[in-house]
């Protein structure tokens, strides 16, 4: 058993993520301790232990120091993982979901439980396009329903780039200088979305009934807090049409590109694209740039992007 390289880039993306949230190393590289000395106390030789297998330790181990970091950052930070959702994000996750099925290949599939499952992402990816196309009006109906299928987009992109992570995403010194690089990057990337992953999962896990609250007063209580704050992370605010239009048009593009060429895993394209969409944001709408002399029509396309850029990376 041996600690895979994998781990480093992993941690390394865990650790960056923190400190966004943290905007402190200081804070970071304890965390970084803490969760080093719990998962280390987890390993400590048990009265039932006779045989101590060192190695089948040292391979367990970064899993639960991840665990842990994780907890850590959703425990301290969870008011800060409930991020800003508006039009332009749920269009590119939606733009990206179709993009995933067809390299997926899901409507050729004779797997009738897949094509029904790929059938109502479909309609809920064109209900997204919808209201990025148009000026309908966002109620609070349609702002919770866009909020839920943004964390269910985010838990099937999270789920798919496991698996292909941990499947065809080893780090081996003696393959090519490019393909280590890719695999690194991949890890990284995994290491920057975990604790958003958790929490995406709990936003949607969270309406599922406990052994102690099956439908009753506390249940149905906790579900209207729970439908709040889905309603409140996702702006009023309409983006431009033709904005929408031309990011559109570059988004398929870039998917296009990819889905005949294949350059890179289908999973590392649509998670790179999350992670450097804030940056982009910030070089086309600077936070600093008053929306208060804009007209109208344009104040809300750039109080959108001035919320999702503000949070960094924080929407992936």
């Amino acid at each position: 058993m041996y600690l895979s390289l994998g781990m480093i880039p992993l941690v390394c993306g865990l650790a960056y993520e923190f400190k966004q949230l943290s905007q402190s190393w200081t804070k970071t590289f304890n965390a970084l301790a803490w969760a080093q000395l719990g998962s280390l106390l987890c390993f400590s030789p048990g009265r039932s232990e006779h045989d101590y297998i060192l190695g089948m330790h040292i391979s367990s181990w970064p899993f639960v120091f991840c665990i842990f970091f994780i907890i850590m950052g959703i425990v301290m930070y969870n008011k800060q993982l409930v991020y800003k959702l508006g039009e332009g994000i749920t269009m590119l996750q939606s733009l990206s979901f179709i993009y995933w099925m067809l390299d997926l290949k899901i409507f050729t599939n004779s797997n009738y439980f897949l094509i029904t499952l790929g059938s109502l992402g479909l309609i809920a990816s064109f209900f997204s396009l919808f209201h990025s196309y148009t000026y309908t009006i966002l109620n609070k109906t349609n702002r919770l329903l866009l909020s839920l299928w943004s964390s269910v987009i985010m838990i099937i992109f999270a789920v798919d780039n496991i698996y292909h992570v941990y499947n065809y995403s080893h780090i081996n010194l003696s393959e090519d200088t490019d393909i280590i690089l890719m695999n690194m990057a991949q890890y990284f990337l995994l290491g920057v979305s975990a604790i958003h992953i958790v929490r995406n999962i709990l936003m949607i896990t969270d309406f599922i009934p406990g052994r102690d609250t099956f439908f009753n007063k506390q249940y149905f209580e906790e579900v209207r807090e729970l439908k709040k704050l889905h309603i409140s992370r996702y702006s009023a605010s309409q983006i431009n049409i033709l904005q929408s239009i031309i990011i559109s048009a570059f988004t398929i593009i870039f998917f296009g590109l990819n889905f005949y060429f294949h350059f890179v895993p289908r999973n590392f394209l649509i998670w790179s694209l999350f992670f450097l969409l804030p940056f982009a944001l910030i070089l086309l709408n600077p936070p600093t740039q008053s929306t208060d002399d804009l007209e109208p029509l344009e104040q809300p396309v750039a109080a959108d992007l001035q919320s999702v850029a503000a949070t960094e990376h924080r929407d992936l």
